[in-house]
């Protein structure tokens, strides 16, 4: 865990530009399948030790994505929002 950081990720050997970048790498397979790489090659080297088990997702429902979260914060902030009638609307509502 020490070497998957959220500006780079030290396994696959890559800069992490966003958190976009970071959520869908680390989600990706090729991520996936070099940790496991890495685990084989620990757990050879140090036998006795036991392999951490991996968190399955589902478990009490979806984990929130960076990207849920900020479009949810985005739709709660516009539904709190009194925003302004554009001219084209002021003149719509007058028809009316």
């Amino acid at each position: 865990m020490d070497l998957c950081e959220e500006e780079e990720c030290r396994i696959c050997g890559i800069v992490i530009s966003s958190m976009l970048v970071c959520e869908q790498h680390y989600e990706g397979g090729k991520h996936n399948r070099k940790v496991a790489a890495e685990l084989e090659k620990f757990h050879q080297a140090n036998p006795k030790e036991r392999l951490p088990k991996r968190i399955k997702k589902g478990g009490g429902g979806p984990t929130p994505t960076i990207t849920g979260q900020t479009e949810s914060f985005l739709a709660e902030l516009a539904g709190t929002m009194e925003l302004p009638l554009t001219p084209r609307q002021q003149i719509d509502c007058k028809i009316i």
